[in-house]
């Protein structure tokens, strides 16, 4: 007879790419939860070619955290004068991989749709997570029946050691937002930030989002374009004051100078997300003949495009090597247009 399988309550999921010297972190920090629920741990490598400080790839760290799962839950006792060791485990441990490099919401998205969880909590590989964070948050999350539940976030230097002041870019909005309140407190009146990180969200309501999103190959400002959908798709929010979440900073590519094109391309790839977003309300009104967002949320639309070009002009002007200013400037203008560049100039130019 088979066993019934048991109900997952929140997959972790997290995506690597060249952060493997901060993996094993980020993997104990699960283990050391004592969540009491299941939880399913989905790693996906995207082609990283990354490794440890021990030149260990992210598989391998994986595979010697399944190890260390089986250690935690196996238990020994007797029946009848026989030893027998039982393996009675919370926490099930499974590393994706893809074939080729996708960028990150690509990642997310093979995430997304491999996991069995109720609620998904995206971890990033170079974060951790402190201790309690999934307990605080499901039980959040069942007590509210609620479709995302927000905590706060510790902000911590690049060893992960020294905790950082930074701006409210992941700190909850207090409260509970129902319905429309839920784009327009992110989007409109700015409650609290579009982003993943720090988030609980029910897993149907990411995975309907994500039919939403197009393919798209960016690398920055992922996040809002899944937030935005998810905030659409959602009924209820919560969010709490307890930190359930520890970002390292300097590790990405916006905190350094940028030198080479290339990674100016990653930052400009930024324009693609809101051209996605502007080609999903066209589609929408060729199919129904109506605008699928009101006045209020187009005008929300219209603020997060400036908000990103104005952020773009102004990583051009602090980020970029004066070798590499003019082919950037280029760069930048193909990606969101000549005028738009242009008028974000001459307004960042009015307001010195």
């Amino acid at each position: 007879m088979n066993k019934k399988k048991k109900r997952i309550d929140i997959s972790v999921c997290i995506p690597v790419y060249n952060t493997e010297r901060y993996l094993s972190q980020c993997l104990d920090s699960i283990i050391a939860q004592n969540f009491e629920g299941m939880v399913e741990v989905l790693v996906l490598s995207d082609a990283s070619p990354g490794k440890d400080d021990q030149g260990r790839s992210a598989e391998k760290i994986v595979k010697e955290f399944k190890k260390k799962v089986r250690n935690k839950f196996r238990l020994t006792g007797s029946s009848f004068g026989v030893t027998k060791r039982a393996f009675v485990s919370t926490i099930s441990v499974r590393y994706l991989q893809n074939s080729q490099t996708l960028a990150l919401i690509e990642t997310r998205r093979r995430l997304v749709n491999e996991a069995s969880g109720q609620y998904i909590y995206m971890l990033d590989s170079d974060d951790f997570l402190p201790q309690g964070a999934l307990a605080v948050l499901y039980k959040t999350a069942v007590v509210n029946d609620t479709d995302i539940v927000q905590g706060d976030c510790f902000t911590l230097d690049a060893e992960g050691k020294k905790h950082v002041e930074s701006s409210n870019e992941f700190h909850p909005y207090e409260g509970k937002l129902e319905g429309k309140d839920i784009f327009e407190g992110c989007f409109l009146v700015h409650k609290y930030r579009p982003v993943i990180t720090a988030k609980l969200i029910r897993l149907d309501v990411y995975q309907k989002a994500f039919t939403e999103i197009p393919y798209i190959r960016v690398h920055m400002a992922e996040e809002v374009i899944q937030y935005f959908f998810i905030a659409l798709l959602s009924k209820k929010y919560v969010g709490i004051k307890e930190p359930v979440y520890n970002y390292r900073i300097g590790v990405g590519i916006t905190t350094r100078n940028i030198f080479d094109i290339e990674e100016w391309r990653k930052i400009c790839s930024t324009a693609s997300v809101i051209t996605a977003l502007y080609a999903w309300v066209e589609e929408k009104k060729l199919v129904t003949g109506n605008n699928p967002l009101d006045e209020e949320e187009m005008t929300a639309l219209q603020k997060i495009a400036k908000a990103y070009c104005i952020d773009n002009v102004k990583q051009l002007r602090n980020n970029v090597v004066p070798d590499l200013y003019d082919d950037a400037h280029k760069m930048l203008c193909d990606y969101w247009g000549e005028e738009a560049v242009k008028n974000t100039e001459e307004f960042l130019d009015r307001n010195k």
